[in-house]
């Protein structure tokens, strides 16, 4: 190889990664402006211990109703939100009530 392709060949290679790292750099930019600064938090219903599942879901669309309220239809989707959690507590001898908790994104 001639000491000219192996000048290109290392420049086309240098621009690669540097069009790699720029790109990786925007798309976290990009999914950081998309969500706002705010938590939002919601109960579901009161259910039976052993249909935590039916809480669960209870308290994330009860979450997507809050962030629909409070941030707009653009981020009310729990499926697009960050930093979520959905935990659920004893409120009576065989009742649980889910709290689902997260960041709205759009």
């Amino acid at each position: 190889m001639s000491g000219s392709l192996k000048k290109g060949i290392g420049a086309l290679i240098a621009i690669m990664i540097a069009s790699a790292a720029l790109a990786a750099v925007s798309a976290t930019r990009a999914s950081a402006a998309d969500c706002l600064r705010m938590t939002v938090s919601a109960e579901g219903a009161t259910v039976m211990w052993n249909k935590l599942d039916e809480g669960k879901a209870s308290a994330i669309s009860a979450w997507e109703a809050e962030a629909l309220k409070r941030a707009g239809a653009a981020y009310a989707s729990w499926s697009r939100a960050q930093s979520t959690n959905v935990s659920c507590n004893l409120v009576t001898k065989g009742t649980s009530r889910c709290k689902a908790v997260g960041t709205p994104c759009k």
